[in-house]
């Protein structure tokens, strides 16, 4: 697998092609996929309803009241079929970690199919995407990281996926300006990192029509701007 750090020296031209290929190889490794492999029937249609079922009640309810009878019943399957697809409840919310982030690798991989498109713009996208999808998943990332904060293998998954999209932000930050030195963009690229989470803890507790939360993709593009052009953006 392709793999992207902010301390490798990448060429500008092959970002977005390195980006799209470790986006690609995200989704086709799917739980879903991935897992039914081998398996008769309708093996992968399955294990997707599971997982749906499984994130349903973990965003609602978090991982501690989660069972696999519970996730079971909620799926419309017997218990039996849950578990000779995941053993054990590890197993499970493990993988439903990993489908959320094929889900989002989904969506984020046609920001970077276009050459055309400047790196300013598409990490402005990538950006209102963390936002956007936010405004539906806040509820889920919250109860992920209150189990990757008590479970060791949950914790290496969210890492892999936080640090990927770290790394994305950090070279289109440098394609974008190239006269920032690597401290500057590697504070760029946390200031923009904390907007995209912190919208996930504004949108579980605030108002749904507040000005603030409603405006909220179009405001962070702006702040996004001032961190890539700290001595303001080029005419």
């Amino acid at each position: 697998m392709t793999k992207l750090s902010a301390s490798e020296d990448v060429e500008p031209k092959s970002t977005n092609e390195t980006i799209s290929s470790i986006l690609r190889n995200i989704c086709v490794t799917r739980p879903s996929a991935s897992l039914a492999i081998g398996k008769k029937g309708k093996s992968s249609e399955t294990i997707d309803k599971i997982i749906v079922s499984a994130r349903e009640i973990f965003s609602e309810d978090g991982h501690a009241a989660l069972s696999l009878r519970k996730v079971a019943e909620n799926a419309g399957i017997a218990v039996g079929n849950l578990t000779y697809h995941f053993p054990t409840k590890r197993s499970l919310l493990i993988a439903m970690i990993e489908e959320a982030r094929a889900d989002f690798a989904q969506m984020s991989l046609k920001l970077f199919e276009n050459p055309a498109t400047e790196p300013l713009d598409t990490l402005l996208n990538l950006l209102e995407l963390f936002i956007s999808d936010a405004r539906t998943s806040h509820r889920f990332f919250l109860q992920m990281w209150g189990f990757a904060a008590c479970d060791s293998e949950a914790n290496d998954a969210v890492k892999s996926w936080y640090r990927d999209y770290s790394n994305f932000v950090y070279y289109l930050i440098r394609d974008a300006n190239p006269a920032l030195t690597h401290d500057q963009r590697l504070g760029a690229m946390i200031q923009i990192g904390s907007l995209a989470e912190a919208s996930k803890v504004f949108f579980n507790i605030g108002v749904g029509d507040d000005p603030g939360l409603i405006n909220a993709e179009k405001r962070y593009r702006q702040l996004a701007i001032k961190f890539v052009f700290p001595n303001g953006r080029p005419t």
